[in-house]
């Protein structure tokens, strides 16, 4: 082992030891007659389970929000009281909770995904003079939504080892761990690989997100890891998965064995230069996910595609050694993707992860908290509008919602206490001996 590994190892175990003691985030109770954000979200979420009919509902806990509580308490088992305390929240904001119809939140999210929004109808258009002088259109310049902007930023960063002129380290041998969960800052280095991880808030939004910039160079690459048999193996929290094979990063992918278990079309999934299935929607506007394809080439560089606009076995020849099929585009050749300029497409925060390329070789990895008083979520465009201020040329929405997961060594970052559903693959950058084992 390193010698410099071997005199930070001691603070490393440390302060993994302090975090995995850490405790789940807890609610405020919440009465007739409070307002606020934390309000807001919770008549959210019941419309999003369909307690509520309509978003046109008041700033205020009312009797009318006291009455689609006792319903959500009546049909989920708990006491009916219309108070939504704690315990009732935290089962509220989860994927195993029943929605109105009976289903769990998750299958009810999920369906009604796949229900795509009606299109307006159509106003015709007045009849013009033939003889009348065309007025030019303006040119209207492309915008994608960041409102939240990072208010609370992490502290300076620390000293390291001596680094090259790209930020490596020089030394070989020498493995670099840096952890602050207090200030929202975790780094790790080597000659090889950067990974810098922030988290930023804005409170008055509120959310709270980490942007992870990634950097590799000569054999290092991004990786996956999975279960056996994705069909009918048992899944495993991101966390375990990430210790098996000693990750210093890792996050959800496109979550693809929910689609193979429930027998509908995972897309085109290529994985370590190995073709697991070559199946995309037969109409790619039917649902969510729209089944976009992210792909990983052996050059380090990334590319989106349409859904079907190309087979496994093209991917294979164009130089690909991973394709992720999920979607929205966020951003291709610099520019948002398609639907970020819709204003209602999928129009529901909730918690996100995403990947993009600056270039060959260096990574940004965005993962955003939701469903928790302290960070609602997002919509997608401002995963797309932070891309692009970062320098993105290519990103894509992976899956999110309780599949978010972002995990560095060894140890989940986004979520305190609990951990998100159980996947059976994920995305990895490099490896190292300081993780500890699963």
């Amino acid at each position: 082992m390193p010698k410099h590994a071997l005199r930070i190892l001691p603070l490393i175990a440390l302060l993994l030891l302090m975090l995995s003691f850490a405790v789940a985030d807890s609610y405020t109770t919440l009465f007739e007659g409070d307002g606020g954000a934390a309000v807001h979200a919770l008549k959210e979420r019941l419309y999003d389970l369909g307690y509520f009919k309509t978003t046109k509902f008041s700033k205020v806990y009312n009797e009318t929000t006291a009455e689609r509580v006792r319903e959500f308490q009546k049909l989920n088992g708990l006491e009916v009281t219309g108070i939504a305390d704690p315990a009732m929240q935290e089962l509220l904001y989860s994927d195993t909770c029943l929605a109105a119809n009976g289903m769990t939140a998750e299958e009810y999210l999920y369906l009604a995904s796949l229900t795509p929004t009606p299109k307006p109808t159509k106003t015709p258009k007045p009849t013009r003079d033939p003889n009348a002088t065309k007025t030019p259109k303006p040119t209207k310049t492309p915008k994608v939504d960041v409102s939240p902007r990072p208010v609370v930023t992490p502290g300076p960063e620390p000293e390291t080892p001596e680094r090259d002129e790209n930020g490596f380290l020089k030394d070989e041998t020498e493995e670099f761990v840096f952890i602050d969960a207090d200030d929202g800052q975790w780094i790790y280095l080597s000659s090889t690989l950067q990974v810098h991880i922030r988290r930023l808030e804005d409170p008055s939004y509120p959310l709270v997100w980490y942007e992870t910039d990634v950097r590799t160079q000569s054999e290092e690459r991004l990786h996956t890891a999975r279960i056996e048999k994705i069909a009918s193996g048992k899944m495993l929290r991101s966390q375990v998965l990430a210790r098996r094979v000693h990750a210093v990063l890792a996050i959800s992918d496109d979550h693809y064995v929910f689609r193979v278990r429930n027998k509908t079309s995972p897309g085109v999934i290529i994985r370590d230069g190995k073709i697991l299935y070559d199946k995309a929607k037969l109409k790619a506007n039917s649902g969510f996910p729209k089944q976009e394809v992210l792909a990983y080439f052996q050059d380090g560089s990334m590319k989106c595609f349409d859904n079907g606009e190309h087979t496994a076995q093209e991917y294979l020849e164009m130089g690909a050694t991973d394709v992720f099929s999920f979607g929205p585009i966020l951003v291709t050749n610099g520019e948002p993707g398609p639907d970020m300029l819709k204003p209602k497409y999928y129009h529901y925060k909730e918690p996100r992860s995403a990947i993009g390329m600056i270039e060959p070789g260096h990574y940004v990895i965005l993962t955003v908290k939701g469903r928790v008083k302290e960070s609602a979520g997002c919509y997608f465009p401002f995963l797309a509008g932070r891309m692009i201020e970062l320098g993105v040329q290519e990103a894509l929405n992976l899956d999110g919602g309780g599949t978010t997961s972002l995990v560095f060594m060894g140890e989940q970052l986004n979520y305190k206490g609990t951990a998100s559903r159980s996947v059976a693959s994920i995305i990895t950058f490099g490896t190292s001996d300081l993780v500890p084992a699963e």
